[in-house]
């Protein structure tokens, strides 16, 4: 087996073969007796490359995660070799590294200085950084490793597997939700047909996330024939798995967005997502959606760089926009407010807030599907050509002829809008729902019910349930891979907020992907004067989608001003 890599401009870039970088004798001949499993070939890897190098493939079926993960090994995941491309921005300055999983047990070690990878992981450097000699000094650490390391403890990543309780099938061509606390718990929904056949329209709308429900309900409000195309199943994608924190602003911040489109666009924005928080209520009471709204958001600090940043926000935030809902909460109320040690302070939000993000999505397909909207799951759109007046969309079994078109797909829409794809990258991030608590212990864990989230690059973000359980989420994963063991993972940060809960089961496991920019400011636009687009909305979603689809709806019947200003970020 050999590499493919190919640098920015496509042309080859010299590789050694797997066998000779690894050596061929790295094997792992345990296996895992308990579970009837032979021994295998711990193979599986990640490259860290510099960044001229756009990717790397193996020939072999992928599997895997993130470099700073606990990993499963083949116990969990099957032994397939992976290899994949890790290009985070604080690790642009490393050399190129090659990470091998060594199963549990000792942390990641380097042969070169001892630089640490995290545990389950072990690096060894890659060509053309290391000699001969080193390789294979670095190889027979390895093995003793593999080959001395025990099996992952009994339930560290296995958990209860819930039947479907929606208890219905899913179209032809689609795939179920995710088995996630939120697809457990949602309301039912009626199973929409595939497309078959022709159809003449106004506007189709490709995505049936929030941005593309929201797109369709309001075009709908203004008496428009509307279209809405899902491959998979409405809110099957980030809108139905995320965080589900409702909050002010954009990722990039505000001080970036001066720097982009100056002060009055930035502050247009700004209106925009204020105006998106205050949208989400009037959508969940003008159409009865019984999606758990909350309110409250806390931003908290982990360390004393970040409660200087929450006062310099705050001071913006009441001096410069003129936003009231925002308060210091020293660390003292912290604690009184969190059961953990962890925060120094924090930034409290009476105006933001957290929902059931399934619900919601699927509220607003039921209220734009009561406007006249016709909905179609298990329906991917395969291209497009806007010929003048009109655009026309494929589907595998079917055409739909409009005046306009909406892409809301975000990192699902791939090869249907091939000039969007390189704009964004899909980032997974990963949630894990615990038993439900008992109301007075989830209270105790988060008193005023807010949702919270941290200030670290990686961050942790958490809120209570309806049903009180505690959802955590963190972790990314760049890699584009499935992780190792990311609920292990995940459980891990959860303990180090909260160690009280360490005999706590964890009952509900997932992760999904957010569309990220490489500004981490939202990317909209037009494809040509009738085809619109929404995306790169970096994990500030909840709120901005709904909006978003308003502004759509505004360009598109006449009213551009608000849409052209977001479409002015480079």
């Amino acid at each position: 087996m050999r590499l493919d890599v190919r640098g920015a401009a496509g042309e080859e870039q010299p590789v050694e073969a797997l066998e000779e970088l690894l050596e061929p004798e790295l094997v792992c001949e345990r296996g895992d007796e308990e579970r009837g499993r032979p021994g295998c070939i711990q193979h599986r890897a990640r490259v860290l490359l510099p960044d001229h190098v756009e990717r790397v493939r193996a020939d072999h079926a992928t599997v895997g995660g993130n470099t700073n993960e606990r990993a499963g090994g083949c116990h969990d995941e099957g032994c397939r070799t992976v290899f994949n491309i890790i290009n985070k921005p604080y690790r642009r300055s490393l050399p190129s590294r090659l990470l091998l999983d060594h199963r549990w047990g000792k942390e990641a070690f380097s042969c070169a200085k001892g630089w640490k990878c995290g545990n389950g992981l072990t690096a060894a450097f890659a060509w053309p950084f290391a000699d001969e000699g080193i390789r294979r000094r670095f190889a027979a650490r390895v093995r003793r490793s593999l080959c001395s390391a025990p099996p992952p403890p009994r339930g560290t990543s296995e958990y209860p597997k819930h039947p479907d309780r929606l208890g219905r099938r899913s179209p032809v061509g689609s795939t179920p939700h995710v088995r996630s606390y939120y697809a457990f718990s949602a309301h039912a929904a009626p199973e929409r047909p595939a497309l078959a056949g022709s159809l003449d329209c106004d506007v189709c709308v490709i995505g049936a996330g929030i941005a593309g429900c929201s797109t369709a309900l309001h075009l709908a409000e203004k008496g428009l024939a509307v279209v809405l195309l899902e491959e998979q199943r409405v809110g099957w994608g980030a809108s139905g798995r995320s965080g589900a924190q409702a909050i002010y602003g954009v990722a990039a911040g505000q001080a970036k967005l001066e720097r982009l489109i100056g002060a009055s666009g930035a502050r247009a924005v700004w209106e925009v997502s204020i105006e998106g928080l205050a949208l989400i209520r009037e959508l969940v009471a003008r159409y009865s959606i019984q999606c758990d709204w909350t309110p409250g958001h806390l931003a908290v600090a982990v360390k004393e760089r970040h409660v200087r940043e929450l006062e310099a926000e705050l001071h913006e935030l009441r001096e410069r926009y003129g936003y009231p809902s925002v308060r210091y909460m020293p660390r003292e109320e912290l604690r009184a407010t969190l059961a953990t040690e962890r925060y120094l302070g924090g930034l409290y939000d009476s105006n933001s807030g957290h929902l059931h993000p399934l619900n919601y999505t699927l509220g607003l397909a039921a209220a734009a599907e009561g406007l006249g909207v016709r909905i179609f799951e298990g329906t991917r759109a395969a291209g497009f050509a806007a010929n003048g007046s009109q655009v026309r969309v494929r589907t595998v079994a079917g055409e739909v002829r409009a005046r306009y078109l909406a892409l809301c797909g975000n990192v699902y829409l791939g090869p249907t809008a091939p000039p969007l794809a390189s704009k964004i990258m899909a980032v997974a991030t990963y949630i894990v729902a615990t038993e439900p608590l008992g109301a007075e212990r989830a209270r105790r864990l988060i008193a005023n019910n807010a949702a919270v989230s941290d200030m670290n690059w990686v961050l942790d973000y958490f809120r209570r349930s309806a049903d009180h359980r505690l959802l955590f989420g963190g972790r990314v994963n760049y890699s584009g891979l499935t992780s190792f063991d990311a609920p292990s993972a995940t459980r891990a940060r959860m303990l180090r907020v909260f160690p009280q809960l360490e005999g706590v089961r964890i009952e509900y496991a997932w992760g999904g992907d957010v569309d990220i920019t490489l500004n981490r400011a939202p990317h909209f636009g037009r494809l040509a004067p009738n085809v619109y687009f929404l995306q790169g909305f970096s994990g500030h979603g909840m709120a901005l989608t709904g909006i978003a689809g308003m502004l759509v709806a505004e360009a598109i019947t006449g009213t551009a001003g608000r849409f052209d200003v977001f479409a002015r970020i480079p």
